[in-house]
């Protein structure tokens, strides 16, 4: 079972071709607990995307350094807050990110601008929970509390097939919506009785 499991671990990161597939990735294996395949995802999306981006991913997925480095681009910034900016993050954010610019530009001294984020949106912080890697099985979720390491692999290589299978049907049919838009709301109205 751990040949299988490293096998597809190798075989996914060769499968996956832009950052919108690698961001499916990620939210796919948090939320299925894939520890190794949720750092590669990681990895490969660090540099890859905006702050805002980032911020965003950050809360959903539970990436807390990611969190500390896109509020740092805003807080460090040359340019100011733009007006799309503001849109994304709502009032109160927006006007968080305000006050710590400004107690960074007013400061004399050197300013710790991480210290200040962490205490600035320290709810946000408090949010993001350790990522959980505890097992939980796909098909049989009474299984998540399994301790017998080949049920464990075996529910793993599930989670890795799955993945594949739904990165490449979330491309399909979002290019089948770009030629035709009517068809995705068929496929959500003939689907949505399927048992999950």
């Amino acid at each position: 079972m751990t040949m299988i499991h490293d096998l597809a671990l190798q075989k996914i990161p060769t499968c996956i071709h832009n950052s919108d597939q690698w961001i499916d990735v990620l939210k796919i294996s948090t939320q299925s607990r894939i520890q190794e395949l949720r750092e590669i995802a990681i990895g490969k999306l660090t540099n890859e995307l905006s702050a805002s981006m980032k911020i965003r991913l950050a809360i959903e997925c539970s990436i807390e350094p990611w969190l500390t480095a896109g509020y740092t681009i805003f807080a460090t910034r040359q340019k100011g807050i733009s007006a799309e900016d503001e849109d994304e993050f709502g009032p109160s954010r927006t006007s968080n990110l305000f006050r710590l610019r400004h107690r960074r530009l007013e400061a004399k001294s050197l300013h710790d601008v991480q210290a200040d984020i962490k205490k600035t949106f320290k709810s946000e912080f408090a949010d993001i929970a350790a990522f959980d890697s505890t097992p939980r099985s796909y098909f049989r979720p009474d299984l998540r509390t399994a301790t017998d390491p080949d049920v464990i692999k075996r529910d793993e290589v599930y989670y890795f097939v799955d993945i594949i299978f739904r990165v490449k049907f979330s491309n399909i049919f979002l290019m089948h919506i770009a030629t035709d838009p009517t068809s995705g709301r068929r496929y959500i109205v003939q689907t949505s009785s399927l048992p999950l």
